[in-house]
């Protein structure tokens, strides 16, 4: 079978994935036709993991033209609590919790009216390295290309599949510490 050619490909359609399209896009629309998106899932997708867009999301969805026509719920401050003392701390841009299936569907489709390519319900199975392009065998096709974005979430299957070097993942860190109501 032969290989489909994109100069750019970028396998998971997550904000990672969709974002860094959506932005080349826009730094140059000529680039619409030489992206392919690869997902292995379908949208609108379960997410086990809940969402908060910060201001600093709300300000790169302006600049990318995408309302948040979603259901959310703005978040003004936080709170830190340990037993029966707490602290607040303000968040100075509005910050919003949403539900994670719901944003990714949204960029999604705003990607696909703007005629970026996704190919969901395809899976990455096998990069190598040939000359200086990489090929990339997924569960439904081949293709080529000279860029390859590694948009998969942090137990990305490029990074399995190109045999990056494993690097440990940060682990999560719980600190407990003493509030004293003075400060």
């Amino acid at each position: 079978m032969a290989s489909s050619y994109y100069p750019i490909i970028i396998v998971g359609s997550g904000p990672a994935g969709i974002s860094t399209a959506l932005h080349l896009q826009k730094l140059s629309p000529d680039l619409t036709e030489k992206i392919l998106i690869i997902e292995k899932a379908s949208h609108p997708r379960e997410k086990i993991c809940g969402g908060v867009l910060t201001g600093s999301a709300s300000r790169i969805l302006k600049e990318l033209s995408i309302d948040l026509n979603i259901p959310k719920i703005t978040v003004r401050k936080i709170r830190f609590s340990y037993r029966s003392d707490y602290i607040d701390f303000p968040i100075e841009n509005d910050a919003f919790v949403i539900r994670r299936n719901e944003f990714d569907n949204l960029l999604v489709q705003n990607a696909i009216v703007r005629g970026l390519r996704i190919n969901q319900e395809e899976e990455v199975l096998d990069i190598k390295k040939n000359l200086n392009r990489l090929n990339v065998g997924t569960s439904k096709n081949s293709y080529s290309c000279d860029i390859l974005v590694a948009a998969d979430g942090a137990k990305s299957s490029v990074r399995k599949a190109a045999e990056f070097p494993v690097t440990k993942l940060s682990p999560l860190i719980l600190a407990e510490v003493p509030v004293r109501k003075e400060d």
